[in-house]
């Protein structure tokens, strides 16, 4: 019997009156009232269900009873119960694209109970993307793979021979937020603004969060937050101490939610982890000085020595910053290397230096050694020798093998890289050191210069002293000349004669100082000559443009010659894209 329908069991008795009828349900007896309606009419026994329901189903019996006996009849009830969702599947089904679904409902009726899914009203078929099933009660739709075209309203229909029943949903297949571009770490100057911005990806709308230190941050005086489309961004006004720290951008949606992080500091000066160290090399090593340092990135590294002049790149002198490493490599020392390197490190929030004295070590070595001379018995003379190498130099003079000190027969000095032997009282004996011969005579000796001019070069307006040094019999005269016109002294040209040392000293050299200079030494046996050219070149001009001020020396030359010359003028290119163009005037 379908349900919510009546029931009707009747049956026919015969008997000796009086005739009871009883009846039962599975064993328990039925009385009339409620739910059931029993007669027995003209020996005709009669139960009726009013209204059938799912706990009325059972095996109904008849006894009819007398006092000669018994007898009974039974008959099966059952009662067909429509479908009945018992779970639905919720309203609205928020899913990930790509994600696996399933819709889900249970079911109560009586078997057979035919499920049918569809989808904006057209039924669903079976394919390799929707699975269907029903077991124990429960129909199941599974989509693999969700994408937007699976989005739409979904009905499950359950059908029985008592009725039908059906239930709905709506499934939204969405992107979850992903961040396609994120702000990027902020070194900035204090009191600057700061904008923090990143792109979101996925399926909108978005509800979109600040968080500073994990506390949330909203719009005030201090902090702008907006959310327009898929930007998202944070505006930090006049940045303090307070405000720098870790920002955190987090975005929802109803199938997931992406989150960004960006630190904010202030930008840290540059500083040295390791700072240069004092250095010392041999002529013609290899050395690097390197300091280590840290700070804001972009730093700037400029490497000075001495009194500032900044150093440039050559084939002997390479510079690099790698790694935060500050590196400048010298491929083979010289004696020029010497001095105190500073390596100055700079960005936008400070400046820092340290240096270092680099010591270039030189083998003592002779330079200029004495030419033989002749004096005679009972004269005094003087033997020197210039020597070079890395301070503090110690000479020593010998003869025959032994040292000599100072005394009453010898004065030793030593200035300016110079040695000097002054004997006071020539003796008949051979006095040798290093390859300088000392010959004894008891008879007038002429001039000789030991130690002679040299090409020397002058700057404009400056001074410039011209030395040599004579021997011979005393007394001797001495004279300077200058393209065969004898100098005298005075204010503008200083002349000395002292120690068999002749000098000439010009002051407020200009170019009509340039060209030969002739020392003339004098004595009773004879002369001696010795000449050497002066240049007088000129001082340093400043060109500038408007960005970048270079120096070049302006050389003005003033040529005298007794012969035919050429002269050969050349452009030389110091730097890409700049040159120097030489004209003569």
């Amino acid at each position: 019997v379908p349900f919510g329908e009546s029931a009707d069991f009747e049956c026919h008795v015969t008997g000796a009156q009086p005739i009871q009828i009883t009846w039962s349900k599975d064993g328990r007896e039925i009385r009339t009232g409620g739910n059931f309606n029993i007669t027995f009419v003209a020996n005709t026994a009669h139960l009726r269900v009013l209204r059938v329901g799912k706990g009325d189903s059972g095996q109904y019996t008849c006894q009819a009873s007398n006092e000669a006996g018994k007898d009974f009849c039974s008959a099966q009830l059952s009662v067909k119960e429509p479908p009945k969702f018992t779970k639905k599947p919720e309203a609205l089904r928020f899913v990930r694209l790509g994600d696996t679904v399933q819709l889900e409902c249970k079911i109560t009726g009586t078997a057979e109970i035919k499920i049918t899914w569809y989808k904006n009203d057209q039924a669903l078929q079976m394919s390799n993307r929707l699975h269907m099933s029903f077991v124990e009660s429960t129909a199941v739709l599974t989509i693999l793979d969700a994408s937007a075209e699976d989005a739409g309203d979904y009905i499950c229909e359950a059908q029985n021979s008592a009725g039908t029943a059906s239930c709905s949903t709506s499934l939204s297949v969405k992107e979850p937020p992903v961040f396609s571009k994120v702000p990027s770490p902020v070194d900035t100057l204090k009191g600057s603004d700061v904008i923090l911005q990143c792109e979101i990806a996925g399926t909108p709308p978005f509800e979109v969060a600040w968080f500073k230190d994990r506390r949330q941050v909203r719009s005030s005086k201090k902090f702008k937050v907006t959310a327009k489309h898929s930007i998202a961004s944070l505006h930090i006004l006049s940045l303090e101490s307070q405000d720098t720290g870790e920002y955190q951008c987090k975005a929802m949606n109803e199938v997931g939610s992406d989150t960004c992080t960006c630190p904010v500091k202030f930008k840290e000066p540059p500083r040295f982890t390791k700072k240069l160290s004092d250095t010392a090399i041999f002529v013609g090593e290899a050395t690097a000085l390197q300091a280590v340092v840290e700070g804001s990135p972009p730093i700037s590294v400029v490497w000075l020595k001495d009194k500032g002049e900044v150093i440039r790149e050559s084939e002997n002198v390479q510079m690099w910053f790698m790694d935060n490493i500050a590196t400048l490599e010298i491929a083979s020392a010289e004696g020029a290397d010497v001095g105190k390197y500073i390596c100055q490190i700079k960005n936008d929030a400070g400046m820092r230096e340290c240096s270092a004295f680099l010591q270039v070590l030189e083998p003592a070595v002779i330079l200029e050694k004495t030419e033989p001379i002749t004096v005679m018995a009972g004269n005094p003379f003087t033997l020197e020798c210039k020597v070079g190498g890395t301070p503090e130099l110690i000479t020593k003079w010998y003869k025959d093998g032994r040292e000599l000190r100072n005394d009453r027969k010898y004065q030793i000095t030593f200035f300016n890289n110079i040695s000097t032997l002054k004997v006071f009282s020539a003796e008949k004996v051979l006095f040798s050191y290093n390859s300088s011969a000392l010959s004894y005579l008891d008879r007038l000796v002429p001039p000789s210069f030991s130690r002679k001019l040299k090409e020397t070069n002058g700057v404009l307006g400056s001074s410039v002293l011209l030395e040599c040094k004579v021997s011979g019999t005393s007394p001797m005269s001495v004279a300077w000349f200058q393209d065969g016109n004898e100098i005298v002294g005075g204010e503008k040209y200083e002349i000395s004669f002292l120690d068999n040392i002749c000098a000439l000293k010009l002051n407020a050299l200009d170019v009509t100082d340039t060209g030969p200079y002739t020392c003339v030494a004098t004595n009773v046996a004879g002369s001696d000559e010795c000449s050497a050219f002066l240049t007088v070149q000129g001082q340093w001009k400043t060109v500038t443009d408007p960005s970048t001020k270079y120096f070049f020396p302006l050389y003005i030359i003033h040529l005298i010659s007794w012969w035919v010359f050429f002269v050969f003028w050349f452009v030389v290119f110091f730097f890409s894209g700049f040159s120097l163009a030489l004209s003569l005037f």
